[in-house]
């Protein structure tokens, strides 16, 4: 079992390879240096949150509303600001096994909010 790698390519990085890659072919030596951010997924501990937790991203202007909401409902919840690699947001974690918590969870994805569970399996199985 391997460590999923992810290049966020928001801040820039683009315009300094366009740069490097213009340099190199007009034969110029230009200094160029950019900060990298690696961001690592431990396999069995995404798997593990998989298996026990309804994982979805939603907007930060909700995301103190909607734990509040999802723990007067499910009984427990957690939310933390979610590294922008795959989206941009909060990362709003409940517990599965309940029927109100698939309610809810139902409930959520008719809204439009985005399942990241989804998108973490597909990280995994890469």
């Amino acid at each position: 079992m391997g460590w999923p790698f992810f290049l966020d390519n928001s801040g820039g990085s683009h315009h300094l390879a366009g740069a490097v890659h213009v340099a190199t072919r007009i034969g110029a030596s230009i200094h160029h240096a950019s900060k990298l951010y690696l961001y690592q997924l431990n396999h069995l501990t995404v798997q593990w949150l998989l298996d026990g937790f309804h994982l979805v991203l939603l907007p930060r202007y909700l995301d103190g509303q909607m734990l509040w909401t999802v723990k007067s409902l499910v009984g427990s919840g957690s939310n933390m600001e979610f590294p922008p690699v795959l989206g941009e947001g909060s990362l709003l974690a409940f517990p599965r096994g309940s029927q109100i918590a698939e309610c809810v969870m139902a409930e959520l994805l008719s809204q439009g909010h985005h399942d990241l569970g989804n998108d973490l399996r597909e990280a995994l199985a890469a």
